[in-house]
């Protein structure tokens, strides 16, 4: 089963991911309620059969990398502790590239 993932508000919901198992969007669900909480929006889903997946990681390719980008802003040069966007970009580098905790 495909799932597709948004992040929702009063003024509508915006695709943040699309996942091809059920198993790796479970894993990836307390990240994206989380960032989608502190950007106030709550997390919701649909489930569809035959979903087309982009399985390209590549930043440009990742809905995901485009999430954090649109909501939250290009990475600063430098981490600053405290920075929205800083921390955004530090809980997206954690949960999908095993990079800054």
């Amino acid at each position: 089963m495909k799932v597709s993932v948004y992040f929702e508000a009063k003024a509508g919901a915006h695709m943040v991911a699309k996942f091809d198992e059920e198993e790796t969007y479970m894993a990836c669900l307390p990240t994206l309620e989380t960032l989608a909480t502190s950007k106030g929006y709550i997390v919701t889903e649909s489930l569809e059969e035959g979903l087309e997946i982009n399985t390209n990681t590549e930043p440009y390719d990742n809905p995901i990398h485009e999430a954090v980008q649109f909501y939250w802003g290009e990475r600063c040069p430098e981490h600053e502790d405290g920075c929205p966007t800083c921390e955004a970009w530090k809980q997206y580098d954690s949960a999908f590239q095993g990079g800054v905790k």
